[in-house]
């Protein structure tokens, strides 16, 4: 039996202080599904909030609002949005996401929702940052995600979200929680801010670049010859594509690299979920990665790029290819093709609509212009740099976010208290 310590209770939901309640949202809000309104009244009117509102935004307020649709007096007053309301998504395609919950905090009414949110009018006194806060606390999004309904869509009811069990603390250290934590939404705002200046600096800068603006010159201060414009294919050696060979998989071993871990610098190991034994990875495949190719995908979210550094010895899944230049420095390469106006030349060769795909003999085909190989070293170490400078301060955001969870999870059980 877990052991209580003086001054706190068990409760439903956990172990909690004493003086803290236990209440069902049903006593805090009052629920109500979105309106439905025609295609044809979309665009104009009053200020509608739909799903992305809620997921976008920690905390809603009117000028955050994009979304308009045309309705009567009558209507609003039965759909309206007042300060401290609560708005939940009502159905997602992932479980995860069904049940999100954001806070309006704004004393404009002239705001409505749509039909795939419910909204929680306040019914009750609480403090609204504070309970938007305990509404994103992963016990109480566990009681809303666990009862979703449904299989290739997941939904939640108004009597859903009336029975989950709330924490309830005095009103005043409420209000304190609240403020510690929007302490460090605000922080985490400042770094989001931070990394997105950066990334706008290095899409400045590769304008510059890949536009010639912005020339690169030797040791001696003097300029490089001129750009050469060239066929990919003439740059490549070497393709590595395995298309036609699905292999059996297995929970560990080599790990096979697909779509969703390509698309930086650096592949994504985290997520890859799919393998293959030594056997299989020796007898199974016709062609095998080497260092600094480029991984290139072709089928579906086409024209991502990420290079293979060898540390781990891995295979490339049907939808991408691997790359080998010769006499090309494979950095700059990477950012050679992931620079938008380049990209942009795969997207208009791509075929299907459903499913979007690349024949490598065309995308070989397209003219890129390439600068001399120590002019291509000097871009990509320009570039590298401002890459990581983004990494540390995405880092810190990453940092943040854990240290903001931590403290959630200590304040909203009152295993802390202020």
């Amino acid at each position: 039996m877990k052991e209580i310590k003086p001054g706190y209770k068990e409760t439903p939901i956990g172990i909690l202080p004493r003086d803290w309640d236990v209440k069902r949202l049903g006593e805090l809000l009052e629920f109500k599904n979105g309106i439905n309104a025609s295609k044809e009244q979309y665009g104009s009117g009053i200020k509608f909030i739909n799903v992305l509102d809620i997921l976008n935004n920690e905390y809603i307020t009117f000028d955050k609002v994009v979304g308009k649709v045309n309705i009567n007096q009558e209507t609003l007053d039965k759909y309206d949005v007042n300060y401290g309301d609560i708005l939940f998504q009502r159905s997602s395609e992932t479980r995860e996401e069904v049940g999100t919950a954001s806070v309006y905090l704004d004393n404009n009414p002239n705001v409505t929702f749509g039909g795939f949110v419910i909204r929680g009018k306040k019914i009750s006194d609480y403090f609204p940052i504070f309970l938007n806060k305990v509404l994103k606390n992963s016990a109480v999004r566990n009681q809303i995600t666990s009862k979703a309904g449904g299989s290739t869509r997941y939904n939640v009811s108004q009597e859903i979200l009336e029975g989950v069990l709330i924490p309830i603390p005095p009103k005043e250290e409420q209000e304190k929680i609240a403020q510690i934590l929007m302490t460090w939404d605000e922080a985490i705002e400042k770094q989001e801010e931070l990394i997105e200046q950066e990334k706008e600096f290095k899409k400045g800068m590769m304008q510059k670049i890949f536009s010639q603006k912005l020339r690169f010159k030797d040791e001696n201060g003097n300029d490089y010859s001129e750009w050469e414009e060239k066929k990919l294919g003439e740059t490549i050696s070497f393709i590595v594509d395995n298309r036609g060979k699905t292999p059996p998989f297995q929970e560990n071993g080599i790990p096979l690299i697909e779509v969703n871990s390509i698309g930086k610098k650096k592949i994504d190991y985290n997520i890859i979920k799919k393998y293959v034994s030594e056997e299989v990875y020796n007898n199974w495949f016709r062609k095998y990665l080497k260092k600094n190719d480029i991984l290139f995908s072709t089928v579906g979210a086409t024209g991502l790029c990420s290079i293979y550094d060898e540390t781990i010895k891995s295979i490339i899944a049907q939808n991408i290819v691997g790359l080998r230049f010769e006499f090309q420095n494979h950095i700059f390469i990477f950012y050679l093709l992931t620079f938008e106006e380049n990209n942009v030349k795969f997207k208009k060769i791509q075929m299907g609509a459903v499913q979007p795909s690349l024949k490598v003999t065309q995308m070989t085909e397209i003219k890129f212009l390439f600068p001399p190989l120590p002019e291509q070293e000097k871009i990509a170490n320009f570039l590298s740099t401002i890459d990581e400078k983004i990494e540390v301060l995405e880092k810190k955001l990453e940092e943040l976010k854990e240290q903001k969870k931590g403290l959630m999870q200590k304040l909203l059980t009152g295993e802390v208290r202020v």
